[in-house]
């Protein structure tokens, strides 16, 4: 009986220690959206009143909350967002009344070591990106993306390599579905009733050089594949089809009318950020599809290549600090895939972003941000030719935000 008291009594002094270990953390966020989304056709009605200029306003709010933690050679995370989808925007509420659905945004565990060779860790579960990107620009990976899988990280003094490969789903004998497949012999054998599961593998070797306490940067070079998934796809647009929340309206000729089928892309990364000095910082980052996608039925080879860069000036730790940054790039439209880059600047468009934040409180923020966005490719889906240059959509987004966190 003695022994058993002990054992419980320790237990629970176990228990209280891996728990105060544990930390508590989440934001909220609220953000105005006024845009404007014209299809160049200068299209009007009856009364001359246009409707090739779409305009747009929406209020929308976003949540996380969630728990980390640890002990030697441990580390966990669980969390919980709005919506839960890879790349979770902001959600709009309907009619006043209509709640928001919850998901997980994070549930992983990882093992950490220290050895003479450096640092590993090895993650899985559903968990945050692994690979080194450009979190400004977001032009190969949303910040929002979550993956399910395995990740790999080594460090040792500044060089290092990350390693991963990451689950999308289950086709089931050719029929995509959830995380899961079953077989039989005589299936696997036929390409066409086979069972697997589609996924990414990717590998990134990185070297970070600090040159004094004002300057250092980080370089990155990735390479990536996606295997056994043909339905991830790009939309450029057209009569019905919504993009950044513009729906073309119904009348008009559509300047571009399809998808691009992101069929297993090989991608390579170069990724560099640099700190500098008087609260400067500067990123680049530029991606190549080395498999050309086709536009619809036609034979037309699309453009592969996304490429942007950003300055930076300022950072907010605490209130009154403030924060501004200029982004310039472009994403052809078989570059990288929509759901995992930055959800606002989707393929096919090239311009500018610029925004500013300001801290009202500590960890209470404001901030403004606006797009000026021109579409790439104007591409005639039937017969895989160009439109005419009168045909290109802009798109102007404004956002106002504000948030708190925890």
């Amino acid at each position: 009986m003695k022994k058993l008291i002990v054992v419980a009594v320790a237990a629970l002094f176990a228990t209280s220690a891996i728990a105060g270990d544990m930390k508590w953390g989440g934001s909220s966020a609220w953000r105005y959206t006024d845009g404007k989304y014209d299809d160049g056709l200068n299209n009007n009605d009856a009364n001359s009143k246009s409707h090739s200029v779409q305009k747009h306003r929406q209020h929308a709010v976003r949540a996380n909350f969630g728990a980390t933690g640890g002990w030697k050679n441990v580390e966990w995370g669980v969390g919980l967002r709005t919506t839960g989808s890879a790349n979770s925007d902001y959600v709009a509420f309907a009619n006043g009344s209509t709640d928001t659905a919850l998901g997980f945004d994070q549930a992983w565990m990882r093992y950490v070591t220290g050895t003479s060779f450096g640092d590993f860790g090895f993650t899985f579960g559903r968990q945050m990106n692994v690979f080194a990107y450009d979190m400004t620009t977001q032009n190969f990976f949303d910040n929002d993306t979550r993956f399910d899988g395995f990740g790999f990280s080594w460090n040792w003094g500044s060089f290092g390599f990350n390693m991963a490969e990451y689950f999308f789903q289950g086709y089931n004998r050719g029929t995509a579905g959830t995380a899961s497949y079953t077989y039989t012999d005589s299936t696997q054998a036929d390409n066409s009733s086979s069972s697997y599961f589609s996924k990414m593998h990717g590998f990134q070797p990185h070297f970070s050089w600090k040159f004094s306490d004002e300057i250092d940067t980080k370089f990155a070079f990735g390479y990536y594949m996606v295997d056994g998934d043909t339905n991830f796809t790009n939309s450029t647009a057209g009569a019905t089809a919504t993009i950044n929340g513009f729906v073309t309206p119904s009348g008009t000729v559509a300047f571009q009318n399809g998808t691009v089928t992101m069929a297993n892309p090989r991608w390579m990364q170069l990724y560099n950020s640099w700190k500098l000095p008087y609260k400067l910082g500067f990123s680049w980052e530029y991606v190549s599809n080395g498999r050309k996608p086709k536009f619809g039925t036609s034979a037309v080879e699309m453009n592969g290549k996304a490429y942007a860069a950003a300055l930076t000036y300022g950072s907010i730790k605490k209130a009154q600090d403030w924060k501004v940054g200029f982004t310039y790039g472009k994403k052809d439209v078989g570059s990288v895939i929509s759901n995992f880059s930055g959800g606002r600047w989707l393929p096919n468009n090239k311009g500018w972003v610029f925004n500013a934040d300001y801290g009202l409180a500590d960890n209470f923020n404001i901030g403004f941000k606006t797009y000026r966005l021109k579409n790439v490719d104007n591409i005639n889906s039937t017969t895989g030719q160009a439109l005419s240059t009168a045909q290109s959509v802009k798109t102007t987004i404004n956002e106002l935000v504000t948030s708190v966190s925890f």
